[in-house]
Parts: C-alpha cells; structure tokens; sequence
C-alpha cells in the first residue's frame, strides 16, 4: 500500500485486516506478532494502517493501528498467528491463541452517515488459565477488551502441562482424563 486509504472498507477486496493487539497486552508476547508471523512466513506484505482516531478501546499505540496483508498470503499468517502457545513455566501460565472475526467502526470514512459503517478484522483473543481475553464489539463505540473466566480445556491443559501438587510432600497429581 503506497497511501494511507480514505475508508478501511477501500482495503478489504485486496488486503485482510487484523489485529494481534491482544497478544501483546494479555500475553505478553515479548515480540511484534506481526514481524514474528512476517519472519516464519516469509510473507513481507504486511502493512499497518494507523488512525488518529481510535480503531479500538485500548492503551495506545494498540488502539489506533491495523494489519493489513493480502488475501492470498493471509492463510500463512492466521496458520502462525493461530497456532500460538505461549508458556511461563515460573509463573505456572498458560496461554493459546484464538481468532474471530470483529466488526469494527470506520473511523477512517469521513462520509457523512447515519450510523458510521464497520468493517471485519480478524482479532486475536488469549484464551489462557488465568482469563480468556478478547475484544468485543459494543453497540455503541469501540470495540472494548473484555476478560472471562478460564476456559476449563485450557485450565485443564495447563495443569497437565505444570503437573500441580497440592503440598511439596505430595506426589504430582494429573487431571483425570
């Protein structure tokens, strides 16, 4: 992309939007997903599309910048992106990653509208044992990072993985399959 578009809607034929925010907040996924995606990919076209409005309702710079790659590279980015574990054995955390599509406010169309359209971005969600994190959209203003309690495979996941004792004297204790 040579120029900053008019519309996000502009982009959305050509180019998949999305946004690995999320993996940098809730994680703390302590490299650019995007770069990290680009670098096991070999994919170079990713582009980020910044606003001085807000796309989101998150700390800056992660509120007001979007992803944007070609359609025909972006089953390479969601394969790395999706996939993605992310492991803190001294802090017993575990973390996957999980995708949905988003419906996002314009801010970009300065057209005059009743109720400003919206486009769909893939957002990246946390779906670890200590919270699931993900955005959601609200019915009225920016999408809004919301925390849920642990899914119980992941939670499940997790304690297999850490092999938790209930006291140092005990033996290790796995979840019943």
């Amino acid at each position: 992309m040579s120029n900053q578009p008019q519309r996000l809607s502009e982009l959305t034929d050509e180019f998949q939007l999305f946004t690995p925010a999320l993996l940098k907040l809730s994680a703390a996924f302590d490299v650019d997903p995007a770069a990290y995606a680009a670098g096991q990919t070999g994919v170079q076209d990713i582009f980020t599309i910044e606003s001085p409005q807000p796309f989101l309702d998150l700390p800056s710079p992660w509120d007001r910048t979007l992803w944007a790659v070609p359609h025909e590279h972006w089953q390479k980015i969601l394969q790395v992106l999706g996939r993605l574990t992310i492991v803190s054995t001294p802090q017993k955390r575990y973390a996957r990653v999980l995708y949905y599509d988003l419906q996002i406010p314009d801010v970009l169309d300065k057209r005059l509208h009743a109720r400003r359209p919206e486009v769909a971005v893939c957002a990246f969600a946390v779906d670890a044992n200590f919270g699931c994190f993900l955005l959601q959209s609200q019915s009225q203003g920016l999408p809004k990072l919301v925390s849920l309690n642990p899914r119980i495979e992941t939670v499940r996941e997790a304690e297999a993985l850490f092999v938790i004792r209930k006291s140092p004297n005990e033996s290790p204790v796995r979840p019943a399959t």
